[in-house]
Order: C-alpha cells, then structure tokens, then sequence
C-alpha cells in the first residue's frame, strides 16, 4: 500500500466543483495510506468543517446539496479506513476527543434534518466508522478496540 501525502486546499463555494474535489480526495485516501497523525488530523478537521456552518457560534449542519453531504461523509470514511490502526489509536486518545465529538454532533444534526433514505444510510455508515463499529471497521489491534471503548464509554 502507498503512502498519501497531498494538500488539501479546497475553498468552500460551488458545493457541486467542491463534492467532486472531495470524492477525488475520498478515491485517494481509498488508494493509499496515512500514516502521520498530523496529517490526519489535518485532514479530518478541514472535510468536518465542510459540513458544518460557518456561523463560529453554532454547530449547525451547512445548507447543501445531497451531494456534497455524501461526498464528505464518503471521504470522512474513506480517511479512518484508510489510516493505520496506530492513527486510529491515538484519534481515541484525549487530544482528538474535541474534534471527534464535533465530527459526531456533525453527523448526528445531518441524520436529523436529512429526508432521503440514501443519504440517512451513508451518514450511520460514517458514524459507524467513527465509532470502529465492527461491522464497518474491522481492526486486529485489541489495544486500539480498547482504546475507542473507553473513549466512547
């Protein structure tokens, strides 16, 4: 497997030019590996903030197209599979505790206003990922199982 080592420097705006920008980004996580916690990190708080208004007071959900919304739940996914189970550890560790319940207040206020199936669909699959549900994220590592189970405790 391939290192992923890219920028990311994507302005929000048309959210049609930046959905296909973000799944371009999803088929390269797919393609490689992380393996840096910076860069990870990086990564994960730039695709969240997508999705999130950019109102600082308020967590609200951005307004925009079911695409747009897929393609970064799509990515956000494809960023945590893709990672290497040391990356995944440490996402469960006090430092990145903030930016992972941001991630889920994120996705949980999308679930809630979202009326197509298809897209309820993938927002559980992504909150599945995040939080290392077996079913969508098989890990061999028992350190990094215990590690989400007492951060998600």
């Amino acid at each position: 497997m391939r290192t992923v080592n890219f920028s990311f420097n994507i302005t929000v705006g048309d959210h049609n030019r930046l959905a296909g920008a973000i799944v371009t980004k999803a088929f390269l996580f797919e393609n490689g590996c992380l393996e840096y916690r910076q860069t990870f990190s990086g990564y994960f708080l730039q695709i969240v903030q997508f999705i999130t208004a950019s109102d600082e007071t308020d967590n609200k959900v951005r307004d925009a197209s079911e695409e747009f919304k897929c393609s970064v739940c799509l990515c956000i996914t494809s960023l945590v599979k893709n990672s290497n189970e040391e990356i995944i550890n440490e996402i469960y560790q006090n430092v990145f505790r903030l930016p992972l319940a941001q991630a889920f207040f994120a996705l949980i206020d999308l679930l809630k206003k979202e009326r197509s199936k298809a897209l309820r669909k993938i927002i559980l699959q992504t909150i599945g990922v995040l939080t290392l549900n077996h079913q969508y994220l098989p890990l061999k590592s028992d350190r990094v199982k215990q590690s989400a189970s007492r951060a998600l405790a």
